[in-house]
C-alpha cells in the first residue's frame, strides 16, 4: 500500500495513492459522560467518545508538483496534457500536487452540484476513506502508526511551495464519520486513565485521608517499612469503622415502626410511583407493568 490512500466509492472519483507516509495526523474528540453526586463523592461515567475534526498532512518528494513518469529508465515530469490524470502513468512517482488537486476537485464536484466533463453524479453523500501507514507524528501513546478513517472533506486541500521548503507540503481537513477502531480504543483508555488519576485521596493528608494518623507529614519521605506500618493501621481503622457503622444500623432497624419502614420503602420506590399502603403483591405488579 502507498503511504496514504484516499478512496471514494463514486467511480468518477475513485482512488488516489500517495507514495510517502503522512508527516502529521491530528484529530479532536469529545467525551459523552454522565455525572451523579453521591454521599461518597461525585461519580463520573464515561459512556462513549465522539470524534470531530480530522487533519492529515504530508509532503511530496521526487514527484514534485507535477508528478513524474518513467521514460527509458529516466524519471521525467509529466506532459502538460497528462498532468491532471491521477490514475494513469507508471511508477511510484506518478502522483504529485497537480494530480492530488484534480482528485479532490472531482470529489467536491460529485459531492455538490456535480457533473462536468470528467466527473459524473451530484450530491453524493458517501464518505471518503483515508488509510495510511507509517505516519511520522501521531499523538497516540500506544505507538499506533497506521490508520483507517471515514471522513467528509470539508475544505479543498491546501498546499505550500516556497524556496525555503525542500518538498511541497499538502494538508487535508475533514469531518470524522467513523474513527479508526484502534485509535478510538487507545483514546478511550487514555481518558479513563486520566479519570483514574483524579480518583482517590492523598494518603496521610488529614484534609483528604479520613484515617490519616496524627503527627505524620504526607510530604515527608517515609521508609518502606514505616509506610507498611501506616497502611496496615489505616486498613485496621477502616475495618473497625465499617463494623461500627454496621452495628449501629443493626440497633436502629428494630426500632423502626411498620409505618416508618413502609415510608422508607415508598421513597426507595418513587421511580415506580408506588403509593404508601400498597401491598407487596401490588408493588410487584406495578413494577412489572401488570397493574394498570
Amino acid at each position: 500500500m502507498a503511504g496514504v490512500v484516499f478512496s471514494h466509492p463514486n467511480p468518477s472519483v475513485g482512488t488516489l495513492n500517495i507514495r510517502l507516509a503522512p508527516t502529521q495526523v491530528d484529530w479532536s474528540y469529545e467525551l459523552n459522560t454522565t455525572t451523579q453526586n453521591t454521599y461518597a463523592g461525585q461519580v463520573v461515567q464515561l459512556l462513549s467518545i465522539n470524534f470531530d475534526k480530522f487533519t492529515i498532512m504530508g509532503q511530496f518528494g521526487r514527484e514534485g508538483p507535477w508528478g513524474r513518469g518513467i521514460v527509458n529508465g529516466r524519471y521525467l515530469p509529466r506532459k502538460v496534457s497528462d498532468r491532471a490524470d491521477y490514475r494513469g502513468g507508471s511508477g511510484p512517482y506518478r502522483v504529485g500536487l497537480t494530480q492530488m488537486t484534480e482528485y479532490f476537485r472531482r470529489y467536491f464536484a460529485v459531492a455538490s452540484q456535480g457533473r462536468d466533463a470528467r466527473a459524473q453524479g451530484h450530491f453524493d453523500e458517501k464518505p471518503m476513506r483515508v488509510t495510511y501507514q507509517g505516519a511520522l507524528d501521531i499523538d497516540v501513546d500506544d505507538g499506533i502508526k497506521d490508520g483507517d478513517w471515514l471522513i467528509y472533506p470539508v475544505s479543498f486541500p491546501s498546499y505550500r511551495r516556497s524556496n525555503e521548503d525542500f518538498a511541497p507540503e499538502w494538508r487535508v481537513e475533514g469531518q470524522v464519520v467513523e474513527a479508526d477502531s484502534n485509535i478510538e480504543r487507545v483514546s478511550m483508555e487514555a481518558e479513563i486513565n486520566k479519570l483514574r488519576e483524579a480518583v482517590g485521596f492523598t494518603h496521610f493528608n488529614p484534609y483528604s485521608d479520613p484515617f490519616a494518623p496524627t503527627g505524620v507529614n504526607p510530604k515527608t519521605n517515609l521508609t518502606p517499612k514505616r509506610l507498611e506500618q501506616l497502611y496496615k493501621q489505616a486498613r485496621k481503622d477502616a475495618l473497625e469503622n465499617a463494623l461500627e457503622r454496621v452495628d449501629h444500623y443493626h440497633t436502629i432497624i428494630p426500632e423502626y415502626t411498620d409505618e416508618a419502614l413502609e415510608e422508607l420503602l415508598y421513597y426507595g420506590s418513587r421511580k415506580w410511583d408506588i403509593a404508601p399502603g400498597t401491598s407487596a403483591d401490588q408493588q410487584d405488579r406495578q413494577r412489572n407493568g401488570d397493574d394498570q
